[in-house]
Order: structure tokens, then C-alpha cells, then sequence
């Protein structure tokens, strides 16, 4: 976050009507005493000093007072700035609850943010003023050989370096103590996080929540604005990027999202802020693994029905980074600057390799929320066409444990559940898309097996919570997913539900690069080959 200030643009402008205001003011002072232009007296250089200093006190309060006031009243400031998204979006109630953190943090802001951004303001303003200063008066001096008012020039300069002194000692001592309390407002939160058992997350139960994909694909639009408030707030895997990042004042952004968000939402959506934001507890141990992060003894197994690219060129060349090919591969860069990439061809795409190897570390950053790997994902030529272009599978798929069978599975598409009949015309309409009639049939059948379950999630089995997210994959189907990452998923299924669940990847891979996670490759290789139907 940076401060919301005229662009350079703007203070120019500013600038050169000061200049021309002082100007006229000198004019005005001139013209009051009758005197001539040509004929400038000691005396009448004393008033263009009175006129210099009485524009300089006037132009400076009102300037500067007139443009923090547009910077307060400007849409941008109100939408980015955190005093003022607390003071316009968060409830009575939630600041109740924070009570001493969230009103120190309000009173800190609303007192220090216009004082950090008047010094901003006035320290190009003021050098300006400063500047035409000096040369009207030595102007004035050598021009018309006024000695005494050339005097004035050092004492100028003497004042000019003091008051900038104090502004530069002012803006250093407000920043500190932005710093300051922005450490200890991350300190708190985390203190806070840690220790509220209500919000506890087993990150295990996160392996297919796509962050950024599944702000707009799997959890209410609304929601998503508020995580979105600030475009430099974004939710990765491990931590909350951008929390506590450059900028003086971002203190309290986390508590601003919970907050903002409280507002309006129920609470399993509060619930989901909150076990965002404990990811900050990760950051210190995710920024150690950036060090050591480089995969170790990669093993890829190519299979008959696709090409794979790996990063030890086995199965043809490795493309360079830079420019993605025109039919839009997939593309990851790692961490070590090696670059991965599986062209357009669709396929299945198994790897493998011993536990801590990095295969979940690359899948990330195949889905575009691997830090580890600076971001450096993209599929069809864009970074930012991850978030609609690709779909997760995992062994455990969802965070939302307090949600029933059907809450879980539309996860926030519809207002209302929908009735078993709507569920299964949606589902049998986005997998006839892309499904044979037996399978559809299947998955179709597959609901009937968990739906007495339905009461809770918690009560699934390991098989059922994946044959429940293979439903919600269904479910959420986007025709333009160019990448299914599946992450060890089949490990939890009885043997006669592994062959439809290999076929329907089978399937799905006719048109679009799956990434099959596991370390049984007699089941990767069965994949290649379709599957006899068990119910």
C-alpha cells in the first residue's frame, strides 16, 4: 500500500500556481504603494518581502489544507486508506469485540495518516515556495542593486534548512512509530490467531482450495470483494501476501478484513477470514523454505497418452522462460530459475517421487499460489488466466467442516441449497459435457451413497470426502479449464471406486493437461487405459 497522493502531475501544478499567486501577490503589494516598476525603492523592496512572507503563510495553510482535504474526500483514499475503511465499514459490534486494539489502532491511524501525508505534501510544496523564493529576491537584489534586501537571501536559506530539519525529523518520527506499532499489531494478531481454538485450520484440509481461483469460483462473490478490498491484499497458500508488507500503515489490515467482512456475512464466511489470516503464523517458516526450496531427486513419469517437459529435459526440450507459446502452455518458473513446462497437448501427467520431493511444492505453483516460486505460473500465455483456467482435486477438499453435505458442495454458488433434483440436473448437465453416460450415471449414483451422511462433513470417511469433492469439482465445472491438478486423491478410495474415478480423469484429459499426483504409478498407468465401471 502506498499513500493515496497527487500523482507528480498534480504537484506541479500545484507548484506553478503557487508561484504565479506569490507573483501576485508581489504585484498587488507593489501596486498598493503607488510605486513604479522602474523605479523601486529600498522601502518598497521591504514590502515585496511582506508580500513574499504573507503569501508564503496564506498560500501554505490554505494549499495544503485544501489538498489533504481533496485527498480525504477522494474515493481512492476512502476505499484504501485502513482509518478510513474502519471508520466507514466496520460495525459497532466488531469494534465492541476489539475494543482496545481496534480503537488504539483507529486513533493511531486518524492521527498519524494525516500527519505522514501532510509531510509528504508539504516537503515538495514548501522546497517550491522556498526555491522561487530565492530567486525573486536575489532577482530582485542584482537587478535593481539592492544590497539590503539581498541580506534577506541567507536568512532565507537559514530558515529553509532548519524547517526542513524538522519536517524530515517529523516524517521519520511518524513513520517509526507506524512501524513500530505496526510490528506490534502483527505480533497481536498472531498472539490472537494462535491462541483461539475456534479458528484452528488443519492446513492438511486446504490441498485443493485454490485461493485466488476460488475467491470467485467456490465462495460467495461477496466475500470475495471484501478479501479484495486492497489489490495488494491477495490470499496465497501459506500466508497472507501483502499483510504486513511495505507501507507505513498497514497496521490492523488483518482485523479491517475480518471486520469489513463481518458485515452482511454468516458466520462460516467470517470463519474462512479468519483461518486466512493465521496463515501469517507460517510466514517466518515459508520464508526459510525459499532458501532451501529447490526440488530434489525430481522423478516424472511419462505416460502413453501425453508428452511431458520436465525440468531435466527428459521427454523433449525444456522451453526457456519469457514469451509462452502462441497455443497457450501451461509454465512454471522455480525458485532456482529452471523452467517447467507441459504444451498444449492434452494428456495426463503422473508424478512422482518420495515424500518431500516437491510435488504438491510444484503443483503450486502450477495454480499460481506458490510464493516459493515467485508467481511465475501461467496457462494460455497470462499469470493472472490461473485463476480461471484452473481446478483442484485433493485428498482433503474442504476447509468449511461446520458446513452439512450440500452446504459443502455448492460452497457458496447458490443463496439457498438447491433441492436433490436440482443438484443432480446440474451435475448431470456439467458432466455430460465432458463425461461418457456410464460415468455420469456413477457420479450421479455417487450422491445417493454420501447423501445420509449429509448431516455433516466431519462424518464422511477419508473416500467419501473425496468422492464429495470430485462431486464439487462436477459441480463447478468451467468449460475453459485448461489444467486439473489432482493431489493423491485416489490412495482414500475402495479399489471398485478407483476405476470410474481414473476414467473420469481419462476423460477429462482429452481436452485439457491433468496433473496426477501420487506415488502408486500402476494407477497413474491405468489412467491411460479406460476402466471397467464398479459401482
Amino acid at each position: 500500500m502506498q499513500l493515496d497522493l497527487p500523482p507528480v502531475r498534480r504537484r506541479i501544478v500545484i507548484a506553478g500556481a503557487l508561484i504565479a499567486l506569490e507573483f501576485a501577490l508581489i504585484l498587488v503589494g507593489l501596486s498598493m504603494r503607488g510605486a513604479a516598476l522602474d523605479r523601486i525603492t529600498v522601502r518598497d523592496s521591504l514590502h515585496v518581502v511582506i508580500a513574499l512572507v504573507a503569501g508564503f503563510s496564506v498560500l501554505e495553510l490554505v494549499t495544503t489544507q485544501l489538498v489533504n482535504v481533496r485527498a480525504y474526500l477522494r474515493s481512492g483514499w476512502a476505499a484504501d486508506d485502513t482509518g478510513a475503511f474502519w471508520a466507514r465499514y466496520v460495525p459497532r459490534r466488531v469494534v465492541n469485540r476489539f475494543r482496545d486494539r481496534a480503537d488504539y489502532y483507529y486513533q493511531l491511524l486518524t492521527s498519524y495518516l494525516p500527519r505522514i501525508q501532510y509531510l509528504r505534501l508539504e516537503i515538495p510544496l514548501q522546497s517550491a515556495q522556498i526555491a522561487i523564493a530565492l530567486v525573486a529576491f536575489v532577482g530582485y537584489a542584482v537587478y535593481y542593486r539592492l544590497f539590503v534586501v539581498l541580506l534577506a537571501v541567507p536568512v532565507i536559506f537559514g530558515t529553509a534548512h532548519l524547517s526542513a530539519r524538522f519536517l524530515a525529523d517529523q516524517y521519520r518520527e511518524a513513520t517509526q512509530q507506524i512501524a513500530n506499532e505496526k510490528e506490534a499489531a502483527a505480533t497481536w494478531l498472531k498472539d490472537y490467531f494462535r491462541g483461539n481454538k475456534e479458528i484452528e485450520l488443519n492446513w492438511r484440509q486446504r490441498a485443493d482450495f485454490d485461493r485466488r481461483a476460488g475467491l470467485r469460483r467456490w465462495i460467495p462473490v461477496r466475500l470475495a470483494r471484501a478479501l479484495r478490498f486492497h489489490q495488494r491484499v491477495v490470499v496465497r497458500r501459506e500466508f497472507l501476501i501483502g499483510l504486513f508488507e511495505d507501507g507505513p500503515y498497514v497496521i490492523g489490515v488483518g482485523m479491517a478484513i475480518i471486520a469489513g467482512a463481518v458485515q452482511g456475512l454468516t458466520i462460516g464466511e467470517i470463519y474462512v477470514l479468519s483461518t486466512m489470516i493465521t496463515n501469517i503464523n507460517n510466514a517466518n517458516s515459508q520464508l526459510q523454505r525459499r532458501k532451501t526450496l529447490i526440488i530434489e531427486e525430481r522423478s516424472y513419469r511419462e505416460l502413453a497418452t501425453a508428452r511431458l517437459l520436465d525440468a531435466e529435459g527428459a521427454g523433449g526440450p525444456v522451453v526457456p522462460s519469457g514469451e509462452p507459446a502462441p497455443d497457450g502452455p501451461v509454465e512454471v518458473t522455480l525458485f532456482d530459475g529452471t523452467t517447467v513446462v507441459v504444451g498444449g497437448d492434452p494428456g495426463i501427467y503422473q508424478i512422482v517421487g518420495r515424500n518431500g520431493s516437491g510435488k504438491s511444492t510444484l503443483v503450486d505453483a502450477c495454480c499460481g499460489y506458490a510464493d516459493e516460486y515467485d508467481d511465475q505460473a501461467a496457462i494460455a500465455g497470462l499469470r493472472d488466466d490461473v485463476l480461471g483456467r484452473t481446478m483442484v482435486l485433493g485428498e482433503e477438499p474442504v476447509i468449511f467442516g461446520y458446513m452439512d453435505g450440500v452446504e459443502a458442495l455448492i460452497s457458496g454458488d447458490a443463496e439457498a441449497p438447491p433441492s436433490r433434483d436440482q443438484l443432480v440436473a446440474r451435475i448431470a448437465g456439467t458432466a455430460g459435457a465432458v463425461l461418457s453416460p456410464s460415468l455420469v450415471g456413477f457420479w450421479i449414483d455417487a450422491i445417493g451413497h454420501v447423501e445420509d451422511k449429509w448431516t455433516s462433513y466431519r462424518q464422511l470417511s477419508r473416500g467419501e470426502k473425496v468422492i464429495l469433492s470430485c462431486l464439487r469439482l462436477l459441480y463447478h465445472w468451467q468449460p475453459s479449464v485448461r489444467l486439473l491438478v489432482v493431489d493423491e486423491c485416489e490412495s482414500s478410495l475402495q479399489p471398485s471406486w478407483q476405476g470410474p474415478f481414473l476414467d473420469t480423469l481419462r476423460e477429462l484429459a482429452a481436452d485439457r493437461a491433468v496433473f496426477f499426483i501420487s506415488h502408486h504409478t500402476e494407477l497413474g498407468a491405468s489412467a491411460a487405459a479406460p476402466q471397467e465401471l464398479s459401482a
